[in-house]
């Protein structure tokens, strides 16, 4: 799982395998987005990854089932005073923004480059002052006044309601991703496979029926199935929902 999904995640899929299937014994990595799709892709032991979208639509060849468009915020430090929430995207040119990312300059997709797109369509650019591999580096900075970051409220949950960071919705448009599990064709999944990704779903559509909560449904044509283990959606379907950074 990515960072902020891991927040969102991991210790209800725990609680929920131990009391459901307590034969299984779960071994969850975190890593970003883009890395779990490359070792999926190169069919690595991993047997499927919760990962954002815009990531893995560079790869044809996964399996993927989304389950739910995550809205972005701005992050900034403690004392924000000049903003006010929401904040409208066309002011995020006044900011310096603190990535989470790897520093390929060769990757065509991922938010930051859809931050550039929407940006040159509203006449304005944007200072990407630095670009971390951790999320908890991204806050670290963030509470030291550096810059802001574009972030998914799970991944700051913690840091927001302590009152060391401060979390802004992001309007005309919102900035969201859509979250996805994806696994290779290649890999043969086992019953406990089966079992923890029926779990996960579960968790996904309940996350979505929370009011208030940073998890939206994925909009789909009417009469359409709702996602399941034999889902085969190719990496780069869109899902109805237009927002950056899907």
């Amino acid at each position: 799982m990515t960072p902020g999904i891991s927040d969102l995640f991991a210790a209800k899929l725990v609680e929920c395998c131990n009391r459901n299937c307590p034969a299984i014994r779960l071994n969850i990595e975190q890593d970003l987005s883009v890395r779990l799709v490359r070792r999926i892709s190169a069919d690595d032991t991993l047997a499927f990854a919760l990962v954002s979208g815009m990531e893995c639509d560079a790869s044809q060849s996964l399996i993927s089932i989304p389950l739910a468009i995550e809205q972005l915020y701005l992050v900034g430090p403690r004392l924000s005073a000049a903003l006010s929430d929401p904040v409208r995207f066309f002011h995020l040119n006044s900011l310096k923004l603190i990535m989470l990312g790897i520093g390929d300059r060769h990757r065509s997709r991922g938010l930051k480059y859809e931050l550039e797109v929407e940006a040159k369509r509203q006449g304005i650019s944007l200072d990407f002052c630095h670009e971390m591999q951790s999320v908890t580096a991204v806050q670290d900075l963030i509470e030291r006044d550096i810059g802001f970051g574009i972030l998914p409220f799970g991944a700051v949950r913690r840091r927001v309601e302590e009152g060391s960071l401060k979390a802004f919705r992001i309007v005309e448009p919102e900035v969201c991703r859509e979250i996805r599990l994806v696994r290779s064709p290649r890999h043969q999944l086992a019953v406990a496979d089966r079992a923890v990704m029926k779990s996960l779903l579960h968790l996904a559509i309940e996350e979505t029926r929370k009011e208030g909560g940073s998890l939206h449904p994925i909009a789909r044509p009417s009469g359409s199935r709702s996602p399941d283990l034999e889902s085969r959606n190719r990496v780069g379907e869109t899902s109805g929902h237009h927002a950056i950074g899907l």
